[in-house]
């Protein structure tokens, strides 16, 4: 069963990437510029070896419409700014244009903070879905220099502000961790086989 603040949780993301997870860098493809390490049920940290780091991310199953809103847990110190490229199904590409493209600051104080941000630029489309996804996590106009890192506890995205404010990684944590244990032990439940409703004994 799950805990009550399992059972009450409700800001479910329709994407999220755990950076705690050990078996994540299987899922980065092209990771380029840059090395990571990952320490296991925290964070991921990402360190600049020259200008420009990027990675491709998993591809969202899901509409870009339900990706209205982007939350990244994060910590760092490098005064350095994100950046995401998303290639969608409607024929955009990456590139600069709002419509595949979003950058933000992050807050170089050493501490943990938690990004909220409006994907304005396709927010409304609501026939498109995601092919690709790349995130830049530092970046710079100016350039940035070897040594630069961040740490990055998830990344997800969410169909509301509301849950985007609501989002709690620890409880979404107890949650799948629970919900996963419940499907596991339905699968082992014997079936019951019910008899053919057409078949009469004679």
């Amino acid at each position: 069963y799950l805990s009550a603040a399992a059972q009450e949780y409700e800001a479910k993301p329709t994407y999220i990437l755990d950076f705690g997870d050990k078996e994540v860098g299987k899922q980065l493809k092209g990771v380029a510029k840059m090395t990571y390490e990952v320490k296991e049920g925290e964070y991921t940290t990402f360190t600049a070896t020259e200008n420009d780091p990027a990675m491709e991310l998993p591809t969202p199953d899901i509409k870009v419409a339900d990706a209205a809103y982007l939350v990244i847990e994060y910590r760092t110190t490098a005064k350095v700014m994100g950046e995401i490229y998303i290639a969608r199904n409607d024929g955009v590409s990456f590139s600069q244009d709002a419509a595949s493209h979003l950058e933000w600051n992050w807050t170089p104080d050493g501490e943990w903070h938690k990004l909220i941000v409006h994907c304005e630029g396709w927010a409304d489309v609501q026939d498109a879905v995601f092919t690709q996804l790349r995130l830049d996590p530092l970046h710079m106009h100016q350039g940035i220099k070897a040594g630069d890192a961040i740490e990055l506890r998830y990344f997800a995205f969410f169909d509301s502000e509301e849950k985007a404010q609501a989002f709690d990684f620890a409880a979404y944590k107890e949650y799948a961790k629970q919900e996963q244990q419940s499907e596991q032990e339905a699968a082992t439940l014997p079936k019951t086989e019910w008899p053919d409703p057409a078949f009469k004994e004679t």
